[in-house]
């Protein structure tokens, strides 16, 4: 029965092969079988194994879609695949590779060869090169009888295995086919003959030039030392833009994704060739654009039709700095930004907590799916709770920004301590 693996290629990791055989459950939570990181897969995402066979393949998850080849598998759905198949979910592919015993080193039957095997000294033995003579070359020989070469020596011809030495010979083991055991070596030639032991060896002279020549040792001023480089912990535009982990969450007009941002510079629009593409007709082609100068985000609108809008502030052609939890409008589409600032940590946290209170104060939330949340958020330190509320419940962008606009003004004692300290 053919064996199959499974090779996952993500994004800024190397690639990795997980052998097939049982199901396995594929997403990106720490309870399934094969997690990756990628926050456009789903928690469970679809399920994969070898079933009589065949490859089969399960959809699960229902936010993002499995698209495998040119086809989409939707949750519940189940499709078998050959080896080749590409399996993508966000930015993760996944293909299906046979592991059959003809990537081990097995020949094919094409190209199978009769061949006859002669040891000589404990080696491995290596194939003929095409073109070279390899009769008297060291170590082990393999000779290659193809169809209607010469025929092999009868089997009473040959000699019997050296069971006493330990050492078993190949079939068609000649003694004479490098070296005739009776024959007498040739005496060496006096040239080669080693001197007597008494007598001395004389080293070569050493020309003058080269012991009077000596390089001279020239002492290194500061200023010829090049520039020192920036350390290696994540001062560069490029490190601090992977601690950030920006993101957008995209909800509304049958949208409901995460979108993580890969450079420093992001095109947003209904274009191809936009870096978060968003679909839809009251989006522009080229619409905005979200930037990082390493030290804190801003959007700028690209001249687009409906303009942009971000916290209640309506842009056309303008820019204005952006932080977490801010609500942009483009087009009819809702989107929260969302980023790790390292200097906001853990007043970020705290507000989020406020807004979630508050959005079960106000009814919106029972305090089952809230605890669920708040437990959710502590499990998984890659998510956070605007994300889980805004992928798990029906609130939309508009909901969760309103009761974050509630929790930063918000004051309380905790507050007012840590702005008498300066903390705040």
């Amino acid at each position: 029965m053919p064996r199959f693996q499974l090779l996952v290629r993500e994004l800024g990791k190397e690639p990795r092969t997980i052998p097939l055989a049982d199901a396995i459950v594929v997403g990106r939570s720490r309870s399934v079988d094969l997690t990756v990181d990628d926050e456009e897969v789903g928690r469970k995402q679809f399920r994969i194994g070898v079933t009589a066979g065949f490859v089969v393949l399960e959809g699960l998850g229902s936010t993002n879609p499995t698209r495998v080849d040119d086809g989409t598998i939707k949750a519940g759905e189940k499709t078998t695949l050959a080896a080749g198949a590409t399996i993508r979910v966000g930015k993760t592919e996944f293909q299906v590779e046979a592991a059959d015993a003809t990537e081990l080193g097995a020949a094919k039957p094409s190209e199978a060869v009769d061949r006859t095997m002669v040891a000589k000294g404990p080696g491995v033995a290596k194939p003929p090169v095409a073109g070279h003579d390899t009769s008297d070359a060291p170590g082990n020989t393999i000779e290659f009888r193809r169809p209607g070469g010469p025929a092999a020596k009868p089997a009473d011809q040959q000699p019997a295995p050296d069971e006493a030495a330990g050492n078993t010979l190949a079939k068609g083991f000649r003694p004479g086919a490098f070296a005739d055991p009776q024959e007498e070596k040739a005496p060496a030639k006096p040239s080669e003959a080693k001197r007597p032991p008494t007598e001395p060896v004389t080293p070569p002279a050493v020309p003058a030039e080269i012991t009077t020549n000596k390089p001279k040792t020239v002492p290194l001023r500061r200023e010829d030392l090049p520039p020192p480089t920036p350390p290696a912990g994540g001062e560069d535009l490029e490190s601090r833009l992977h601690q950030s982990m920006p993101r957008l969450f995209v909800k509304g007009e049958g949208l409901k994704r995460p979108v993580r941002l890969m450079k420093a510079a992001n095109k947003v629009g209904r274009a191809e060739t936009a870096d978060v593409l968003l679909p839809h007709e009251s989006v522009s082609e080229q619409h905005a654009e979200i930037r990082f100068d390493g030290a804190q985000w801003s959007l700028h609108d690209c001249g687009s039709t409906n303009g942009t809008v971000v916290d209640g502030s309506h842009l056309r052609g303008g820019s204005t700095t952006i932080r977490r939890n801010t609500l942009i409008g483009i087009g009819a589409l809702q989107l929260v930004f969302l980023c790790s600032d390292p200097a906001r940590g853990t007043q970020d946290r705290r507000d989020e907590t406020r807004a979630l209170k508050i959005l079960t104060k106000n009814g919106k939330l029972d305090a089952a799916t809230a605890n669920e949340i708040r437990q959710m958020a502590r499990g998984e330190s890659a998510q956070s709770i605007a994300e889980i509320v805004l992928r798990d419940t029906a609130l939309g962008p508009s909901d969760w920004a309103g009761a974050i606009a509630i929790a930063r003004n918000t004051v309380t004692l905790l507050d007012r301590i840590l702005r008498l300290f300066g903390r705040r």
